[in-house]
């Protein structure tokens, strides 16, 4: 690959698999253990390595550079502590009886001292000069998983299988902290640059930020751990919020990959997101057992009020104007609710559907409601009227109606279905035929208008989004490999940016481009995967790309177009 200049160093390839790794201070070269026991040195500049260190005999678990380079010092599942010469590549010195399987160490930034930890739940510190005890330090009840000094090394963080990180005290062994909050075992610890601030990342799926002088959580980065059923943007743009089925909402910034808020409080899955026009609240509502609707205050970032009233899971919400909430729910009924009031009473409820209700939207003006119903069919219903049966049902679908919405500028209403058709109803002409948009190769899940009303997109379980353009009912860009199906998405407010949920819980965020005739997307963001960045690189022949790591490459200049044959951006009619 001749010319091509990366953001990420090149990979290397190993006989076993590598356990854990480490660079030198200076970046001159890189530690790689393996579950061999072997611990392969590469020089940095070159990538060619030059030393093989063998002597463990099980796999290497943890690996430290002294500040100097000159020795290494590694931990091992046999049991044993071992320092190597770097100059020639053979073992000074190793330490056995560590009371089991030792599974970290780390080296304090002066060199001096070394800290252990393992299977038997104590931290041991160490002299690095000849491997002599200085102190053990208890406090641990499950296995001790990671290490970290602080960077003047006074103080060192142990992190547990027993959920917690403990902060020592390094000259007199105190345990002057109790770290708390995660769910599982700690995987990691690290201090930052600042020396104020450090991190812990946990098997519970989270990273929780830490103030060194204090035993609280700054912030906790988390993502969904699985399927996301549901997304909204705040009016301003600024955030968004999505539903999982793990049960939480979490809040995010428009432009990062980090959640900046997780809500907790129901007990079931959450089948739908939305933001009332001020942005105050963001209106929950969850599926299957736990049939309530949150009301949460986004400042506070607390639950403000619980609504109960439906008798089966609530699938859907909109809201109509400030303060007033339409619900959909699998009880077959529609539910109107003034959160005004102090009542769990709905002001109105809407029958006609003889099945459950998926998707529910309002009208731009706040006079119609529509709703998507198992039973395959779209009702619309007067709001200015007391009427309790559909003003319009709209029929053609053959099977269920998955999501329905309307255009923020035209009489008409988009319905998405798992028959695999998107259909546009005209609602001011009663009788007149749907266009049908076909392309999808599996169930709809999700359509959406962008703010304009120009672009209509839509998400399927054929793990694909298209977008369209509304005027010429055609399809424009096909996005392809978006990972176990989309289940949700919504157009950022006043601009051509799409945020997408998938079933695999990750979120991604697409700019669409249109020049002339010719349209593009851009992916601005996303979680769940590995990003690709690439500087003046070129690569010839590039054949059978995904469509993520194809438009990744193509934005920065590394490859031209696909070739017709592999093309992915086509409609199918």
């Amino acid at each position: 690959m001749s010319g091509v200049q990366f953001g990420e160093w090149p990979f290397l390839s190993v006989d076993k698999e590598p356990t854990a790794c480490a660079y030198s201070n200076d970046g001159n070269t890189l530690a790689v253990g393996l579950t061999s026991g072997d611990i392969n040195v590469y020089n940095t500049a070159t990538w060619t390595r030059t030393f093989t260190l063998s002597g463990h005999f099980k796999a290497v678990t943890g690996l430290s550079y002294s500040p100097t380079g000159h020795q290494l010092f590694s931990a091992s599942r046999d049991g044993t502590l071992r320092v190597w010469n770097l100059k020639s590549g053979l073992s000074e010195q190793t330490l056995g009886g560590q009371g089991g399987v030792v599974s970290s160490l780390a080296v304090s930034p002066d060199g001096q001292q070394l800290a252990t930890g393992g299977a038997d739940k104590i931290v041991r510190l160490w002299f690095s000069d000849n491997l002599s005890l200085s102190r053990c330090l208890k406090g641990h009840i499950d296995a001790v998983t990671c290490l970290a000094f602080s960077l003047d090394g006074s103080v060192l963080a142990s992190g547990s299988s027993d959920k917690t990180v403990r902060i020592w005290d390094t000259s007199s062994g105190d345990n002057t902290f109790v770290l708390k909050g995660h769910t599982d075992s700690i995987s990691s610890i690290a201090y930052a640059p600042n020396g104020q601030h450090f991190v812990s990342g946990s098997n519970d799926t989270t990273v929780r930020v830490w103030d060194v002088s204090t035993d609280n959580a700054l912030t906790m980065l988390t993502s969904h751990t699985d399927s996301i059923s549901s997304i909204d943007s705040v009016p301003n743009g600024q955030h968004f919020a999505s539903g999982s089925n793990d049960t939480t909402v979490l809040v995010w910034g428009v432009s990062t990959e980090n959640s900046i808020a997780m809500l907790t409080h129901h007990t079931d899955r959450v089948s739908s997101v939305a933001y009332s026009p001020d942005g105050q609240y963001i209106i929950l509502a969850s599926a299957s057992w736990d049939h309530t609707i949150h009301l949460w205050d986004t400042e506070r970032r607390e639950l403000s009020k619980v609504i109960h009233g439906h008798l089966a899971s609530v699938t859907s919400l909109a809201f109509l104007h400030f303060g007033h909430l339409i619900s959909g729910s699998a009880d077959w009924t529609i539910h109107h609710w003034n959160l005004d009031l102090d009542s769990q009473e709905p002001v109105r409820t809407f029958k006609g559907h003889n099945q459950g209700v998926r998707s529910v939207a309002c009208s731009p003006d706040g006079f119609r409601i529509a709703s998507a119903s198992e039973d395959k069919t779209v009702r619309v219903w007067s709001l200015t009227t007391h009427a309790e049966v559909g003003e319009l049902v709209l029929e053609g679908h053959s099977d269920v109606v998955a999501c329905v919405t309307f255009s923020p500028v035209w009489p008409q209403i988009a319905s998405a279905s798992e028959d695999k058709s998107i259909r546009l109803w005209n609602i001011e002409r009663s009788g007149s035929e749907p266009t049908v948009l076909l392309g999808h190769r599996a169930g709809v899940q999700c359509v959406a208008y962008s703010t304009c009303g120009q672009y209509l997109a839509s998400g399927s379980d054929d793990n694909t989004v298209i977008i369209w353009s509304v005027s010429s009912d055609s399809g424009m860009v096909v996005i392809g490999d978006v990972f176990g199906g989309i289940s949700s998405i919504v157009w950022k407010k006043g601009e051509l940016e799409l945020i997408v949920g998938c079933k695999d819980g990750s979120i991604r965020a697409w700019r669409l481009l249109v020049e002339k005739d010719r349209a593009q997307v851009q992916l601005e963001w996303g979680t769940g995967f590995g990003h690709l960045v690439a500087t003046d690189a070129h690569i010839d022949g590039a054949l059978k790309l995904g469509s993520v790591a194809f438009e990744l490459l193509k934005q920065r200049g590394a490859i031209g177009e696909m070739r017709a044959d592999d093309n992915e951006n086509e409609i199918e009619e």
